[in-house]
């Protein structure tokens, strides 16, 4: 009889610890589920920033490697001044920004010499649209490509 009340009590545990394990194991499987889709949220914000950084560098890339051939081989004669003038002037203000990390507009112009406001702002608004910057009308902020990931 004792036995028998013994094998009852240890059947009603190991089902109340085979439920017990089994509402642990469920929970775990939820949270894997979650934190699995917040990993491939996080992976395609990554890829869309790589794509973004390969195609700005490799742009940028091949703006300098012009204006170095320009500058190398002058008597090219299909292409005029305005357009060297520009491609120079767009990697000065990038190369600068990039170095400061935050400057003032001002700053900036004072930096570069024989541009007019007009063009060095047309090229930082051009930059902040393509998202690599921020610009208030007068503050220039470099965007921390890691920090702009975090941020999306």
């Amino acid at each position: 009889m004792i036995a028998n009340i013994a094998s009852i009590i240890l059947a009603i545990v190991s089902i109340g610890l085979s439920l017990y394990f089994f509402g642990v194991s469920y929970k775990a499987n939820k949270e894997t589920t979650q934190i699995s889709g917040e990993i491939k949220n996080s992976t395609t914000k990554l890829e869309a920033l790589f794509d973004r950084l390969y195609t700005d560098t490799f742009n940028m890339l091949k703006k300098q490697n012009d204006a170095m051939q320009r500058h190398i081989f002058k008597n090219l004669g299909d292409e005029d001044e305005s357009t060297i003038n520009n491609s120079d002037i767009e990697l000065t203000v990038i190369s600068i920004i990039v170095r400061n990390r935050k400057i003032t507009f001002d700053t900036l112009c004072n930096q570069i010499k024989n541009t007019s406001k007009e063009k060095i702002e047309e090229i930082v608004i051009q930059q902040q649209n393509k998202g690599s910057i921020d610009y208030d009308g007068d503050l220039i902020t470099f965007k921390n490509q890691s920090t702009s990931s975090s941020q999306s």
